[in-house]
């Protein structure tokens, strides 16, 4: 494991998800996990359930979809991130 310099670490969100849904870029057939939902531990305590998840519309879809204004996907090349909180 990686040793944090913050004295109250940061959870990684990413890390609690399947590893093969844990991507939210395509690039050359390469699926990556470019972007991250962290998390204090205030957050954790705080009572609140938090559930992650990948939107695909984009990393899942041809490139050729990409620029083309009819279609709703590949509108970008990463897929958003959506960090869901209930009590």
């Amino acid at each position: 494991p990686i040793v944090s310099p913050i004295s109250k670490p940061l959870l990684n969100l990413t890390f609690g998800t399947p590893k093969t849904d844990r991507y939210n870029v395509a690039d050359r057939g390469n699926a990556k996990a470019s972007d991250h939902i962290l998390i204090n531990q205030e957050l954790i305590k705080s009572g609140y359930v938090h559930h992650l998840d990948y939107v695909r519309l984009n990393a899942d879809f041809a490139e050729d979809n990409a620029g083309d204004n009819t279609v709703p996907m590949r509108v970008s090349d990463k897929d958003p991130l959506i960090l869901h909180l209930s009590r």
